[in-house]
C-alpha cells in the first residue's frame, strides 16, 4: 500500500509539474540569490516571492516530490519554507545541502510546486488528507448515493410505463369502439376499467417515492465534497457555512427538473403535449440551477405556474364551462396525489402487490415451460387449500366419526 501510495503521488506530482509549469503565479514569482553559507550548497539559500499569501507557515519538500535516485542529476533536496502572512504576496526562502539545491533548476521547480502546494495541495498529499478527512467515506457517500438514484429511477420508469400502457390500452379500446370495430360489452367495460384503477393505485406512491430516492441519492453524493471543495479551492474561505444550502436546494431542483424531463419522455408517445410541457420545464430546470439562487427562484415559480395552469386551473374552467378539453389539453391521471391515512396506503400496497404478482405471472408464461409450471404451481396451492387444517388430528375424528355410525348400525 506504500508503495502504490508512493506511485499514485509521483504521478500528481508529475500532472501538476507538468500543467502548472507554464501557470501564471509561478512565472510572476521573483527569486532572490544570496551566497553560500556554512553546510548549504552554492547559492542557497535563495528567496522566491509568490503572489499569494497564506494562513500558516508551509513547508514544501522537493525530495518529497521529485523521488529518483539521489545519484541522478534531477535529484534535489530542496526544502522551502513559507510563513505566515498578510498582504498581497509572500516571501518564501528555500535551501539545500547538495551544490545543485538552488540552482536555476531548482529556482524554477520551487515556483512550480509552491504553486502545486497553494492550489492542487489535496492531490500533493493525498494519503495525509486521507487519515486526516477521512477520504473513504466520501466513496461510501457516493455509492450509496448512486444506488439511491438508480433505485429512484427504476421506480419512476417501472410506474410510469406501467400506467403508459394501461392508458394505451383504454385508448385502444376506445377507439374501436367509436370505429365500430368492436362492441361495447357495458359488463366487461367496467370490469376493465376496474382492473385498470386498482393497478393504477399505487403509481402516485412509486413515482413520487422514486423522486424522493432520486433527490436524497444526489444529496449523498454531493454533501461530502463541500469538505473537499474547502480543501481544492482555500482562497474561497470557509465555503462550509453556504455549501449545504447549496447543495440541498441545488440538487432538489435537479431532481425535480430530471424528474419532470424523465416522465415527460415516457409519456412522449401517447400525450404529446402534455409531455412537451414536462419536457421544457425540465430542460429549463436544468440550465437554470447552474445560475445561482435567483435564477433558482425564478425556475421554481415559473415551474408551480404551469403546471398549475395546465393541470388544473384549465381543466377546471372547460368542466365549468360544459366543453370538451381542447386537443392541446391532455390528462396524466394522478401523480402526485398519495393518501393520507393507513388505510389508503395499506389498500395501495394490496393492490400495488397483487398487480405485480399477475404481471409477474404474464412475464413467466413467456418462458419456455413457464405455464406448465404455473399450472403445476396452482395445482399445488388448491391442493394445499383443500388440505383440512386439525394436521393429523383430523383423521382420528374421521375415524370416530366412522366407528360411531358402524356402532349405530342394527345388528343381523
Amino acid at each position: 500500500n506504500s508503495m502504490a501510495a508512493m506511485r499514485s503521488r509521483r504521478v500528481l506530482g508529475a500532472i501538476a509539474l507538468l500543467a502548472l509549469f507554464v501557470c501564471a503565479p509561478a512565472q510572476n514569482a521573483t527569486v532572490d540569490v544570496a551566497e553560500g553559507e556554512g553546510g548549504l550548497g552554492p547559492g542557497c539559500p535563495f528567496e522566491i516571492t509568490v503572489p499569494w499569501t497564506y494562513a500558516k507557515t508551509v513547508t514544501v519538500d522537493m525530495s518529497e516530490d521529485v523521488e529518483v535516485d539521489q545519484d541522478d542529476p534531477m535529484a534535489l533536496s530542496t526544502v522551502c519554507t513559507c510563513p505566515a502572512s498578510e498582504g498581497m504576496s509572500t516571501t518564501c526562502t528555500c535551501e539545500g545541502p547538495k551544490e545543485d539545491d538552488c540552482d536555476a533548476y531548482a529556482q524554477m521547480l520551487a515556483g512550480t510546486f509552491l504553486t502545486s502546494e497553494k492550489f492542487m495541495g489535496i492531490f500533493m498529499h493525498m494519503d495525509t488528507a486521507s487519515k486526516e478527512y477521512h477520504i473513504e467515506n466520501i466513496a461510501f457517500w457516493t455509492i450509496l448515493g448512486q444506488i439511491l438514484v438508480w433505485i429512484g429511477f427504476i421506480m419512476i420508469l417501472y410506474s410510469e410505463i406501467k400506467t403508459v400502457i394501461i392508458i394505451r390500452e383504454k385508448d385502444e379500446r376506445d377507439r374501436l369502439v367509436m370505429m365500430n370495430y368492436l362492441r361495447r360489452n357495458e359488463k366487461e367495460t367496467e370490469r376493465l376499467n376496474k382492473h385498470d384503477e386498482d393497478a393504477m393505485v399505487p403509481r402516485p406512491y412509486l413515482t413520487v417515492g422514486g423522486g424522493v430516492l432520486l433527490w436524497l441519492g444526489l444529496v449523498c453524493q454531493l454533501t461530502p465534497f463541500c469538505k473537499v471543495i474547502s480543501l481544492l479551492f482555500p482562497g474561497l474561505g470557509d465555503v462550509n457555512e453556504w455549501c449545504m444550502v447549496l447543495v440541498l436546494v441545488g440538487t432538489l431542483v435537479l431532481a425535480l427538473s430530471f424528474f419532470l424531463l424523465l416522465v415527460g419522455l415516457i409519456w412522449s408517445c401517447t400525450r404529446r403535449w402534455a409531455a412537451l410541457v414536462l419536457i421544457a420545464l425540465g430542460l429549463l430546470g436544468d440550465l437554470m440551477v447552474f445560475g445561482g439562487l435567483a435564477s433558482i427562484v425564478v425556475w421554481v415559480a415559473l415551474a408551480i405556474g404551469v403546471l398549475l395552469a395546465y393541470f388544473k386551473w384549465a381543466p377546471q374552467h372547460y368542466e365549468e364551462q360544459g366543453q370538451p378539453y381542447p386537443s392541446w389539453l391532455e390528462d396524466l391521471g394522478n401523480i402526485v396525489r398519495v393518501g393520507s391515512t393507513m388505510h389508503e396506503l395499506s389498500e395501495a400496497m394490496s393492490k400495488g402487490g397483487e398487480a405485480l404478482k399477475e404481471e409477474s405471472r404474464e412475464v413467466m408464461g413467456e418462458f419456455p415451460g413457464g405455464k406448465k409450471a404455473l399450472e403445476g404451481l396452482d395445482s399445488l396451492a388448491e391442493t394445499l387449500a383443500r388440505a383440512p387444517s386439525g394436521g393429523v388430528q383430523q383423521p382420528e375424528e374421521g375415524f370416530q366419526a366412522a366407528d360411531a355410525g358402524k356402532d349405530s348400525q342394527p345388528a343381523r
